[in-house]
């Protein structure tokens, strides 16, 4: 987690060790929520093993927004950042290891020390990044396209997701 971080924002050691205090290692199992679409996310997760789905309902029917893995960030943003409700669910398709704290820790963080700014600033725009990508691909190949594309890039989806 911490070279992860590094990558993102140079974050002086007395801020890791409180940081640290907030964090929590939470265990889901195979099939298991980490949060629903409709209530609040009241946790960002950082991926440490394991395979999520991102999904919301529409007509009853559930629609696949993508996945994360190992080394990612997966929360509901907008959730976090708000206290609204999430607009999709996650569920752990593998057991699943995250290191865990709480959204409100994190507003926290933005006001205790620039660093956290930089950090919250450097995660949301690889989301962004992330989503116009994936935006881009579904609007721009086949199917079939899609998934050469996926194979290409080595995606660890490929063998780990039916």
């Amino acid at each position: 987690m911490r070279a992860a971080f590094a990558e993102l924002a140079e974050i002086p050691e007395a801020e890791w060790t409180y940081f640290y205090s907030l964090v929590s290692e939470r265990k889901f199992d195979a099939r298991q929520i980490l949060f629903r679409e409709g209530y609040p996310a009241p946790m960002v997760h950082f991926i440490v093993s394991g395979l999520v789905r991102l999904y919301y309902s529409e007509d009853g029917k559930e629609i696949v927004r993508g996945f994360d893995y190992e080394n990612r960030f997966v929360t509901a943003f907008e959730s976090v950042l708000t206290g609204g409700p999430a607009t999709f669910s996650v569920q752990a398709l593998e057991p699943t290891i995250t290191l865990s704290f709480a959204a409100d820790h994190l507003r926290g963080l933005y006001a205790r020390h620039p660093c956290w700014d930089r950090f919250g600033r450097k995660v949301l725009e690889a989301q962004w990044i992330r989503s116009m990508d994936k935006d881009r691909r579904f609007k721009v190949y086949t199917p079939d396209e899609h998934y050469r594309l996926l194979i290409e890039r080595k995606s660890p989806i490929i063998d780990r997701v039916p």
